[in-house]
């Protein structure tokens, strides 16, 4: 599976200016979905930066509000 890289606000990005990343996994919960149109859920999302961090979501909209926390924490921490 290969990354797709994200930025803060979570939008994808090439990998040179990614700050996130994880790996989008299709999850195919219902027989009665089209091909291609099952569920997707973000595995190994980490900062770049830190990759024990490692979380997975099964919605894109609690990745990229996680994002957010996760970069605001961050922010506040830098030397």
């Amino acid at each position: 599976m290969p990354w797709t890289y994200y930025d803060a606000a979570g939008k994808p990005v090439p990998e040179k200016a990614a700050t996130f990343r994880c790996r989008e996994v299709s999850v195919d919960g219902s027989a009665s979905a089209p091909p291609g149109h099952g569920a997707i859920e973000y595995h190994d999302a980490h900062a770049i930066d830190q990759p024990e961090l490692r979380k997975t979501f099964k919605s894109f909209s609690k990745m990229k509000a996680w994002f957010k926390e996760h970069a605001s924490k961050t922010k506040g921490h830098a030397r």
